[in-house]
């Protein structure tokens, strides 16, 4: 069927494991031209709708390396360490981190020979104490899952460039409507897009994006090799997430706020943990 003359607002679903080529020498450039010449194969590999969802984040973030959509939040982690790190480097991290980030880092990745160590948020920032010889990378959450902790990103970032360390941000619990990481000197910014990048608890996603375009193509590349892109639908319904993403930015934070303050006041309660509190 030729849905040529078809031009749907809304980007369709392409619920298609591979896609069709009209001659010969489209299949022979699709695998001759560099990024295939805006066409698709395969869709382990690219499809419309990854790209999409990809293309969109990339552009809140204002990442001009593009990057990845992938099946779990955890896998864009994966992706993330794999694109800039090989067996013999070094990962470091505040102790705060995710636990879920942990596992992955300290039982998988180690058996994969990357190590990771744990400091202080607080003492993270001197890089150069804490770094070795192999450090290629830091990671680092805005706001660190489950205490909210919170990161002096600009500062962090500074400190790993003089370093010459790679830094990769998690802003999963703020979104690129309230903190844009790229623009402090992030490298990378990786987001579990279950949460509120997506926002409708029906999708579980992550998605990674880079300033540097050599990054991007890795990342690519390797969610190809190792099955991580992300399906159609949920690509789908991510970006349709995206779509209301700064509405309901402003009123998590609003109604957030209102929950915290709330509960600062309720003798049932010791301690709040939320960063728009002045005794947070």
């Amino acid at each position: 069927m030729d849905l040529t003359p078809i031009h749907p607002k809304v980007t369709p679903i392409y619920q298609t494991s591979v896609f069709k080529f009209a001659s010969l020498a489209e299949l022979e450039a699709y695998y001759t031209t560099p990024g295939r010449g805006g066409r698709y194969g395969y869709s382990r590999s690219e499809h419309p709708n990854s790209d999409e969802l990809v293309a969109e984040v990339a552009r809140l973030e204002g990442a001009a390396g593009g990057g990845v959509a992938t099946g779990a939040g955890l896998a864009g982690l994966l992706a993330a360490v794999l694109a800039v790190c090989q067996a013999g480097d070094h990962i470091l991290c505040p102790a705060e981190l995710y636990g879920g980030s942990v596992v992955l880092l300290s039982k998988e990745l180690a058996r994969l020979g990357i190590d990771t160590s744990y400091v202080p948020l607080a003492e993270l920032y001197d890089i150069k104490k804490h770094r070795r010889p192999n450090t290629k990378l830091v990671l680092a959450e805005v706001l660190s899952n489950p205490l909210l902790v919170m990161l002096d990103g600009p500062r962090l970032a500074q400190a790993c460039h003089e370093e010459g360390v790679l830094l990769l941000i998690d802003s999963s619990f703020t979104s690129p409507i309230l903190t844009r990481p790229l623009d402090w000197g992030a490298d990378m910014v990786w987001h579990s897009a279950t949460k509120y990048l997506a926002g409708h608890s029906d999708v579980t996603a992550g998605v990674v994006v880079a300033r540097d375009p050599d990054i991007g193509q890795r990342l690519r590349r390797l969610a190809t090799n190792l099955g991580l892109m992300l399906a159609p639908l949920d690509s789908w319904l991510a970006v349709r997430g995206l779509k209301t993403l700064r509405l309901r930015m402003r009123q998590h934070s609003e109604n957030a706020l209102a929950v915290a303050q709330f509960l600062t006041q309720h003798s049932a309660v010791a301690q709040v943990f939320y960063p728009g509190l002045p005794t947070h």
